[in-house]
């Protein structure tokens, strides 16, 4: 299995059989269903009895679209990269920015408009100043049609993350399910709420 798609592809083949497989964690199938979390989310399966981690890999991938494993992979291959935690919200921006939708565009964008922002990177190019200020290009720029329909569609759709289990527990008692509810349940609970 060469490409992500491919990967993804055949750990979601496996989801009919997650029953079989799920607390053999040294199977071929257990392994590759944690790899690819680990991949896209950045954290491997836990590999407690009780947990639901296994569902919420199959809820996330069957929710991924082209647009959001783009935005993943070109986050993960960012030169700009925002330090964990930190939320920056400005009155020119039009959305909120965090390690999860922070692009090299972005960051761009708002070091051009306040060039002391730089200090809540956690990495960033050497020659910052001269990518943002225009002495040196970005090695990958996109056209710009393309660039707007992307900030659009990162506005409109959710960013997939991974969600504990204490917030799992929470908000499925703020929806009035049992604390054992799978996040797909929560979702789908508070989605008919609205």
């Amino acid at each position: 299995m060469n490409t992500q798609a491919e990967r993804i592809n055949f750990v979601l083949s496996l989801e009919k059989t997650k029953s079989t497989w799920r607390k053999k964690h040294s199977s071929a199938e257990f392994k590759a269903a944690s790899d690819l979390n680990n991949e896209l989310f950045g954290i491997h399966l836990n590999k407690s009895k009780k947990c639901k981690c296994v569902e919420d890999l199959f809820f996330m991938l069957s929710r991924l679209n082209v647009e959001k494993l783009n935005l993943i992979n070109q986050i993960k291959m960012n030169k700009f990269i925002l330090k964990k935690g930190k939320v920056i919200m400005l009155h020119a921006m039009t959305t909120i920015l965090t390690e999860k939708n922070m692009t090299d565009e972005k960051a761009i964008e708002l070091l051009k408009s306040h060039k002391g922002h730089i200090k809540n990177f956690e990495k960033f190019p050497e020659d910052w100043e001269s990518i943002v200020f225009g002495t040196a290009k970005p090695a990958a720029k996109k056209e710009e049609p393309k660039k707007e329909e992307h900030k659009e569609e990162v506005k409109k759709e959710e960013i997939p993350v991974v969600v504990s289990k204490t917030e799992i527990k929470n908000r499925a008692k703020a929806v009035g399910l049992p604390k054992n509810a799978t996040l797909q349940e929560v979702i789908a609970a508070e989605t008919k709420k609205k």
